[in-house]
């Protein structure tokens, strides 16, 4: 496929969904221009359906850590969340995956990643607190792999906490990246932990 095809169906795509009009950016559409990641429209599409809203810090980091934990092997999966909303809120982000998936396979454009949990509970549990080792136990990961993960966590959390319209969206993504950012992940990170990208004004 050349690449003006490949970009005429991805500015399809993106009509179809409402991120632009007329050649326009919507205001989903600036939402989406705000996110830098992989999956960029899985994130735009679940934050634009309140997939992230009402979920506590540490619940929200573990849901949003499907969108950037990619397991090395099949076995590596983690126990179910004790939460059940943060769990149907999972099952939500898989279903919505599937269909952006498919959409994409329609149109014969790269398919998002879909969403991986093998990381979820673990992640819980550090924003909770726990400790490196017992983290660990619910996950099959190193301690480097598990470091870096949940990095780059935090940069896709400072990135929801900018554009996320729910003011208690905002603020969740925001004290998620001050409790993931502790001990070994802090460690060598040029940010001061707790602190996250300055967001400005928020209305």
């Amino acid at each position: 496929m050349s690449l003006p095809t490949r970009l005429d169906r991805r500015l399809a795509l993106l009509e179809d969904r409402g991120y632009v009009a007329d050649w326009r950016l919507t205001a989903p559409g600036l939402l989406l221009a705000g996110i830098y990641h992989q999956s960029d429209l899985l994130v735009a599409e679940a934050v634009g359906r309140g997939l992230f809203d009402g979920l506590t810090p540490s619940a929200l980091a573990g849901v949003v850590s499907a969108l950037t934990f990619e397991a090395r092997r099949a076995e590596e999966r983690s126990r179910p969340l004790r939460d059940r909303m943060a769990a149907e809120r999972l099952a939500d982000l898989s279903g919505l995956a599937a269909g952006l998936r498919a959409e994409e396979h329609r149109l014969g454009l790269p398919r998002t990643s879909p969403p991986d949990d093998g990381l979820a509970r673990a992640v819980v549990r550090w924003a909770e607190g726990g400790t490196l080792s017992g983290v660990l136990e619910d996950c099959e990961v190193a301690p480097g792999d598990f470091v870096r993960n949940i990095r780059q966590l935090v940069d896709l959390l400072r990135q929801i906490g900018q554009v996320a319209p729910v003011a208690g969206t905002a603020a969740a993504a925001d004290l998620a990246v001050a409790l993931l950012r502790r001990g070994v992940v802090a460690a060598d990170d040029p940010v001061p932990a707790g602190s996250a990208t300055d967001p400005g004004p928020r209305s």
